[in-house]
């Protein structure tokens, strides 16, 4: 077998996700999978698939330890074949060709750039890039593509947010240096190209590397680039109906290469027809027996869900490991019938673990499997270590709620060959809870022997079951009756074939090896063996719940195995984040939510300048609108027309717009909070971007708001981010707004204002808010601006344009009314950036939505991880102490004992006991329709947005859809509104009745009101 490192085909990072369904309702075998070290290493492939977001064919891709690889029927055409590795499915064959990524990235970024003739297009976050409309599984690449694009995009990084752009001339470079590299291996990997002269040899490396492209623009200009005659790969014959046959004896030894020496003119040398000969019958021959074992054929959800690693801990390894096992304390083992167990990591209930924390020789190979696999989310907590005799095998393994549905079985001392076999098959009946028989009488229903199938487990080596597996074979790991090589899957495939672990080292381990036939050697276990089970439960409890230890079923959770039940899926409530496409099983990975990675609102660290003196009622107000309809412009005329009657400090567009980015483009990228008085009221202004790629800091900002200026362009009217940020202002709980038509000075014809005016009404009470009422004002505010810097001075009455800024804040003094502060209510404060101050400490910034805070008091920090408990030791506003926050106010809190890296945008600061993390909930959505914005086809249960709550967005499933009646509905439509239920990734502060707001692809597609807390 061959592999290639030369064409470049190695990942920037390790990938840990999990599969997707590969091909839903279809006879599938389940996939063993043991790669080869020069492939990637002992580590278990995922399967995901992804569609090609121009052409929307789907391809599956194999992720294997720091390898991506292309998993494909088996092509005769396919010129590249002895690059990659083998599997063998359903009988057929398939490759595992290995991918650098920029190849798979390279569609997603040439959509995102949005480019238009000889415009180069738009630069791009990479959550921006990588969700494209439709196609949510590119987001799992976003580990390894902020690297590898560099490669072939150009970037801007404004702070420490970074923009990509793709740049034809540097994926043009990069695809020659590809042709170049592979140009050079190939006479090395095949003799045939050792014989063809070396213009052929370039035209089969740019053919190879068309493959890869698939029917990318790039190609043809690769072709022009070097001087070569353009072949379109999609007039090329195809063969991809015909499966080659695993008989030897029906093997078709035509190949592309043949092909391509047949076609040459010329009579062939020795050299090629020997080359010939080597290439189609041995190289063949024997990449097809090295997968011409057939594995069981049986329906899975998904694939693949068992996963064999062989010589997963080394010989010293596994002496340390039965050293500890057996040299500590004795009461550590329990004694049940025929064998002893060791219980380790806590005592496990039905709703979570008592937690014990692991002795460190455990915990370092419990972090190897953790860390080696990826299948689990967070580190292993419960271990159960069982020994068996030379005539026991494996007792079936409990499941419950508690569990997270993953199992790694670490086996050590002795080789077993271990049955398993499926779940029991419950047929449904009008309880849906009572097995029966075929007669239809209650009872026990016979195993599933027709998808029993048998694994050698070696000393030293790992099994791991996820997904179907889990749940169908959990309870069916028998000791074989027969404990011999004939009837298991591994050894051919994985264990002989693959060189893993050789004939003669598996049959070391038993002193009397005998069987006269080659495939059916006969293991003779004489020593104990014993197995590691290794298990996550994600809940931890403080203490047991009542009666548990006690109690007979909580003894069973902790001590047998020998009752099956039917499978659970556990209640994640760690902090989580998903990372997978599936509507089926989540897989999980410590991360944040992506709000984490969002740009956050300008805001200066500095000392306090003074103490806050509260002498006006305190609101908070801002600006929203489309972009370049002049939102920073009018917080600049604000506070310079303000400042000239000695209420505020003038503030130019520049201090405003303070990245060097938001300069450069014109452009509001973060939000910014600006200061200022009128003679009634003291605001603070919050200036939220306008641009489609910045609304969730919009959201951010105007979460925190009492009132709104939408600004809309009186030249322009509403455009869709008008739209757009007045439902996200409706979702998050802005109660009033007052409008202002910017640009008048723009407009001609007067009739034409009054015409945006009545749009701008009936849009406003199309979202529930009071239209008819609403103040509206016109203006210029970039006219207000020049004349206010020419004349920092100017009072009413001296110039119309500075004249409508008053007007304006007039409107805002008395149309939106002094908000109700909940003061009387437990404190809490959404956290909406965070800060280190050296010498301080740490200070969380946000609005405090209700209830008070003094310096000195506990305060909870909840969300996304563990709560835990902090003392304040300051409090500011705009850069001056106060003695108390009170609801409304935008402060800065002062925390001891915390970190900056232990505290991010998304949590809640809360009066400790008062509000608590939950990642289930019930509410009530309406999903935009097409005309509003929203989505353009419906979506099913599984389907999974991301969710903006308060200050923080995260990425939640929709795990089930029920219509009015409360009857379950299979999708949903833009336009309706239904009732779902939710499961986020991580826990959230929520509560009932608070509002979200649901986004996609970088567009809010619908809006709900939670209705009930589930867990």
């Amino acid at each position: 077998m061959y592999t290639s490192s030369t064409v470049g085909f190695g990942l920037t990072k390790s990938l840990k996700m999990s599969s997707t369904v590969w091909w839903e309702g279809v006879e599938k075998t389940r996939v063993l999978i043991a790669p080869d070290s020069a492939c990637g290493g002992n580590k278990p492939g995922e399967l995901l698939t992804l569609r090609h977001p121009k052409s929307e064919n789907g391809t599956c891709y194999l992720f294997n330890n720091d390898m991506i690889q292309e998993i494909q029927w088996f092509k005769q055409s396919y010129g590249s074949w002895f690059l990659g590795d083998y599997i063998s499915q359903d009988g057929s064959l398939y490759m595992a060709t290995p991918v650098d990524p920029v190849f798979i990235l390279l569609p997603a970024f040439d959509q995102a750039r949005m480019k238009k003739g000889d415009d180069p297009g738009k630069f791009r976050q990479l959550d921006e890039v990588l969700f494209v409309e439709g196609y949510p599984e590119y987001q799992h690449l976003s580990s390894l593509a902020e690297k590898c694009m560099e490669i072939v995009c150009q970037t801007q990084e404004v702070g420490s947010m970074k923009f990509y752009r793709l740049d034809n001339s540097k994926v043009l470079a990069w695809l020659t240096c590809k042709v170049r590299s592979l140009k050079k291996a190939l006479p090395a990997l095949d003799k045939n190209y050792a014989a063809q002269d070396e213009k052929q040899t370039l035209v089969d490396a740019v053919s190879i590397v068309g493959e890869y492209l698939k029917t990318e623009p790039w190609l043809k200009l690769l072709y022009d680039h070097l001087g070569l005659e353009f072949v379109d790969p999609t007039t090329k014959e195809s063969n991809t109906e015909t499966f080659p046959n695993a008989n030897e004896n029906k093997i078709d030894y035509s190949n592309s290469l043949q092909e391509r020496a047949n076609k040459k003119t010329g009579k062939p040398g020795k050299q090629t027809k020997q080359a010939k000969v080597e290439t189609g019958s041995k190289n063949i021959r024997d990449m097809f027996s090295r997968a011409s074992m057939e594995l069981e054929s049986f329906r899975v959800g998904l694939t693949p869900t068992v996963f064999y690693i062989p010589g997963f801990v080394t010989d010293q390894e596994q002496t340390q490991l039965l050293d500890h096992i057996y040299g500590g304390s004795g009461s550590k083992w329990k004694t049940l019938k025929n064998r002893r167990l060791q219980n380790w990591g806590g005592m496990v209930h039905e709703k979570g673990l008592v937690p014990q924390e692991l002795p460190s020789w455990l915990t370092k190979i419990t972090e190897k499997i953790h860390e080696s696999t990826g299948l689990f989310p967070s580190a292993i907590n419960h271990v159960l270590i069982n020994e068996y005799h030379p005539d026991q095998g494996i007792m079936p393994h409990q499941d419950g709620p508690a569990y997270f549905p993953v199992v790694a079985i670490l086996s050590l001392g002795s080789p077993v060959v271990m049955d398993f076999s499926p779940h029991l098959r419950l047929r449904s009946s009008d309880d849906d809870d009572i097995s029966r028989d075929q007669s239809g009488k209650s009872g026990v229903p016979e195993r599933d022997d027709k998808h029993s199938f048998s694994v050698l487990m070696m000393p030293r080596s790992l099994v791991i079951f996820k997904d179907d597996a889990y749940s169908d074979y959990l309870h069916g790991i028998s000791d074989s009756p027969t404990q011999c090589y004939k009837q298991v899957h591994n050894t051919k495939l994985l264990l002989i074939c693959k060189k893993v672990i050789n004939e003669a080292e598996a049959l070391s381990y038993s002193e009397n090896s005998s069987g006269e036939d080659g495939d059916n050697k006969i293991l003779h276990r004489d020593q104990t063996r014993v197995s590691l089970t290794c298990r996550l439960v994600p809940k931890i409890l403080d203490s047991p719940p009542p009666m548990a230890i006690s109690s007979p079923a909580y003894s069973r959770l902790i001590c047998s195995y020998s009752s099956p039940s039917p499978s659970l899926s556990p209640a994640i409530s760690t902090s989580v984040k998903l990372n997978l496409s599936s509507s089926f099983l989540p897989s999980y990975s410590l991360s944040t939510p992506s709000a984490s990675h969002s740009p956050r609102r300008s805001f200066t660290v500095r000392a306090a300048r003074g103490k806050f003196e509260r002498k006006k009622p305190h609101v908070n107000i801002g600006t929203i609108g489309h972009v370049d309809h002049g939102k920073t412009t009018l917080t600049a005329a604000l506070t310079m027309a303000l400042a000239s009657m000695g209420n505020s400090v003038a503030k130019k567009y520049d201090e405003i717009d303070a990245a060097p980015e938001e300069r450069a483009r014109g452009i509001t990228i973060n939000t910014a909070t600006v200061e200022y008085e009128t003679e009634n009221r003291h605001y603070a202004h919050v200036d939220c971007p306008g641009h489609a790629d910045y609304v969730k800091n919009m959201i951010t900002g105007a979460a925190q708001m009492d009132g709104a200026i939408l600004v809309v362009s009186g030249a322009d009217g509403p455009m869709p981010q008008t739209k757009e940020h007045i439902l996200l202002a409706k979702q998050v709980g802005v109660p009033d707004m007052v409008v202002f038509l910017n640009k008048e000075d723009q407009v001609d014809d007067a009739e034409l204002l009054e015409l945006v005016e009545l749009e701008v009404r009936e849009l406003l009470s199309s979202y529930e808010f009071n239209g008819d009422d609403i103040p509206i004002i016109s203006g210029s505010a970039l006219l207000a601006v020049e004349t206010l810097t020419e004349n920092p001075n100017v009072k009413r009455g001296d110039n119309k344009w500075v004249d409508k800024i008053y007007e304006l804040m007039d409107a805002v003094d008395s149309y939106i009314p002094i908000p109700q502060r909940q003061t009387e209510l437990p404190f809490l404060l959404a956290v909406e950036d965070v800060f280190s101050i050296t010498g301080r400490g740490t200070v969380a910034t946000g609005r405090v939505e209700r209830g008070t805070v003094k310096v000195g008091e506990t305060v909870d920090l909840v969300g996304l991880r563990e709560t835990r408990n902090y003392t304040v030791t300051g409090v500011e506003m705009f850069q001056k102490i106060l003695d108390e926050a009170l609801a409304g106010d935008n402060v800065g809190l002062l925390l001891r004992g915390i970190q900056k890296a232990d505290i991010q945008r998304g949590m809640v600061l809360a009066k400790p006991g008062s509000i608590t993390p939950h990642t289930k909930f019930e509410a009530i959505v309406y999903v935009l329709k097409k005309e509003e914005g929203g989505r353009h086809s419906p979506f099913f249960a599984g389907y999974r947005p991301q969710f903006y709550m308060r200050t923080t967005d995260v990425t939640g499933k929709v795990t089930k859809i029920m219509n009015d009646k409360d009857e379950e509905s299979k999708m949903v439509m833009p336009g309706d509104r239904v009732k779902i239920v939710v499961e986020l990734i991580v826990p959230v502060a929520c509560e009932q009745g608070m509002r979200f707001a649901i986004r996609e692809g970088g567009k809010t597609v619908g809006a709900g009101v939670i209705q009930s807390i589930i867990e």
